[in-house]
């Protein structure tokens, strides 16, 4: 996580960058009188596990009170696989939320975005869960991904729309496959469902109400994939989205029919206040038309922003 790249990258080129152990006091003192352009503040190799706890409020208290000049003050935590990364970025957020002057953190071993990004932010805004896009579940190191949120303590869900081509409408073999290996990639992860526009793709758009043999290859597709998904030990969720994304399923109700069409019970309705806003007459209608069937409700504004900001009724 960058806390400011802005100074950074406007900065002439480094021509010294001083590390220093980030739990030895002489030398933090020490380094204020010496002319590097940079410091680095090092929690990581440089500190003893039994050390790491003290190093980090050191490190936290003397970027608040002390003055380091025009020196560019980087903090090098530990790995978010290590029992120490998480606690030294929430410090270092707490310190600067204090007034410490820090303008980068520095995060060794890191795999992908995704270690940044979805699990430490999730974490720190205290989230019991992330939904993960299983757009391509070839693309996704799934082994990893677990690994992730076993250790982070977090629970996840699988969200897809289906590629053109995997349709069930049209291709129901090829989108029962794809769905498939959706559903071992969630397995794989750990996460307990895969949800979303499981019937069909974002921008599948007849022009015309759905027919009835969309709707029964829909129902059979769904019904294949759901039965799959038991075997995982997984749910399945069908999202309704408005008109202007698909013609097939666009109201809680519509969602209801057809999941009582298939007939399973590892089969789930999700709504989206967004999509809500636009379809339903009333979005407590639609919950309430939904409730028997209903386990998952992403919140999201009228132009899907942040709830309260925009035109639904919350």
């Amino acid at each position: 996580k960058i806390v400011s790249v802005e100074r950074i990258m406007s900065a002439r080129p480094y021509r010294s960058v001083l590390y220093i152990p980030g739990s030895k006091e002489r030398a933090v003192e020490k380094a204020m009188g010496l002319a590097a352009d940079a410091i680095i503040f090092d929690l990581e190799d440089a500190v003893s596990p039994d050390e790491k706890s003290a190093a980090r409020d050191l490190v936290a208290r003397v970027l608040t009170d002390w003055d380091f000049g025009n020196r560019a003050r980087i903090v090098r935590i530990n790995g978010f696989d290590t029992a120490w990364g998480r606690d030294d970025a929430n410090a270092m957020d707490a310190a600067i939320a204090r007034g410490a002057k820090i303008d980068a953190i520095l995060i060794p071993k890191v795999n992908r975005a995704a270690d940044l990004d979805a699990v430490a932010e999730a974490v720190r805004y205290k989230f019991d869960f992330i939904e993960i896009a299983v757009l391509n579940p070839k693309r996704i190191d799934a082994p990893h991904s677990r690994k992730l949120l076993e250790r982070a303590g977090l629970q996840a869900v699988g969200s897809l729309g289906l590629p053109e081509g995997c349709w069930l409408s049209r291709d129901t073999d090829k989108g029962v496959d794809f769905l498939k290996a959706a559903l071992d990639c969630c397995a794989a992860m750990g996460a307990e469902a895969l949800s979303g526009v499981t019937y069909g793709g974002i921008g599948e758009k007849s022009g015309v109400t759905p027919t009835v043999q969309e709707l029964d290859n829909v129902a059979r597709g769904l019904g294949q994939a759901a039965a799959y998904a038991a075997k995982l030990g997984l749910q399945l969720g069908v999202e309704p989205v408005n008109r202007y994304e698909s013609h097939l399923i666009n109201t809680g109700w519509q969602g209801v029919a057809m999941i009582e069409k298939v007939g399973v019970k590892n089969l789930f309705l999700h709504l989206d206040t967004y999509h809500m806003n636009i379809e339903e007459k009333g979005v407590g209608n639609g919950i309430i038309a939904a409730r028997e069937h209903l386990r998952y409700i992403q919140l999201s504004e009228s132009d899907r922003g942040t709830p309260g900001a925009g035109t639904c009724d919350w």
